[in-house]
């Protein structure tokens, strides 16, 4: 709803009336707003008192609906692109960490740019939601898989051993495997694993969440809002 005002500043209404004609609205048909269809108008009277004096004043709102067009190509496609784009992360190896990083961030520079056309707030919105779940996702398997890494790579430098443990000289240590100790190479193993079932599970749920979140929000914003706005007066 855009209002326009149109009030007397110097007058009282006792010597200057402002009237609405029958007709006030006049629309011109080579007009055309980009982001915006003109909808209904009203016309009100709106005077006003200013120190016990009383001023003619006169408003015309006008009702403006979006254009779905415009934010459909500028917006959610290529946002929805974006999201596809982050999902692929997922199917990269926990071990290709440079394939990884460098899609994360071209991912969120992408989105940066492109929240920059749209109005500022200073909360989160979905997009963004979904944004940091997929940074923490990444940082999730990449930490726990180097930390594990790092520590089979120390105990093999080691000769098989911890750091906190001692050789033993005239017995050799079990469950040796090429300068890694059995039970350290499978816990390492595991972790890894355990790092891929993070990477299957949310090749799954990411897009499904993703989806679901669009059927509520495209039901909600078509249907509940846009139903109440339309029977709304001007």
């Amino acid at each position: 709803m855009c209002p326009l005002t149109i009030e007397s500043y110097g007058y009282t209404s006792e010597t200057l009336e402002l009237q609405w004609y029958k007709e006030p609205v006049e629309e011109k048909d080579d007009i055309i707003l980009s982001h915006f269809s003109l909808g209904c108008e009203e016309t009100i009277k709106c005077d006003k008192v200013y120190a016990g004096l009383k001023f003619s004043c006169v408003q015309m709102n006008i009702k403006l609906d979006r254009l779905y067009d415009y934010y459909l190509i500028q917006t959610y496609i290529p946002t929805t692109l974006i999201v596809i784009l982050s999902w692929v992360s997922f199917w990269i190896s926990i071990d290709a960490t440079p394939a990884r990083i460098s899609l994360g961030l071209l991912t969120v520079l992408t989105m940066t740019t492109q929240n920059t056309g749209l109005p500022q707030v200073s909360y989160f919105k979905a997009i963004d939601v979904w944004m940091v779940s997929s940074l923490i996702e990444f940082a999730y398997v990449n930490v726990l898989s180097r930390v594990r890494l790092r520590r089979q790579t120390s105990v093999a430098d080691n000769g098989g051993y911890d750091n906190d443990q001692s050789p033993r000289k005239s017995v050799p240590p079990k469950n040796e495997y090429h300068g890694c100790r059995f039970n350290i190479c499978f816990q390492n193993m595991a972790n890894r694993e355990k790092a891929r079932n993070v990477d299957r599970i949310s090749r799954i749920m990411f897009p499904l969440f993703f989806i679901l979140f669009n059927l509520f929000y495209w039901i909600i914003y078509l249907f509940v809002l846009k139903t109440k706005a339309d029977i709304q007066p001007c």
